[in-house]
């Protein structure tokens, strides 16, 4: 039988609690960027090579995963969104 442990989502608590276990995981990035406001989180990075950029997120990503896992978090993937910002109007043409 699996058990899960956490708070209701609105709870006033959830914010400053997802602080508490996340703290620490900007060390897990690089060499992506990340950002954290409230329970949300933001990588990025910046590369003229798209391969790179793709490899250096999917690096973070695992290594995120791994932090993840060793603190018994897990991210939900359905609320998860990936975007490409470009200047190149013919990049996926």
């Amino acid at each position: 039988m699996e058990t899960y442990q956490g708070i209701p989502q609105d709870c006033v608590l959830s914010p400053t609690l997802f602080s508490l276990f996340i703290s620490g995981v900007e060390k897990h990035v690089n060499p992506s960027q990340i950002g954290l406001f409230a329970d949300d989180v933001i990588l990025w990075c910046s590369d003229v090579n798209i391969s790179k950029m793709e490899s250096q997120l999917n690096r973070s990503l695992i290594n995120i995963q791994e932090f993840a896992n060793n603190r018994k978090i897990t991210f939900n993937a359905s609320k998860s969104t990936v975007s490409l910002f470009t200047t190149n109007r013919h990049l996926y043409n």
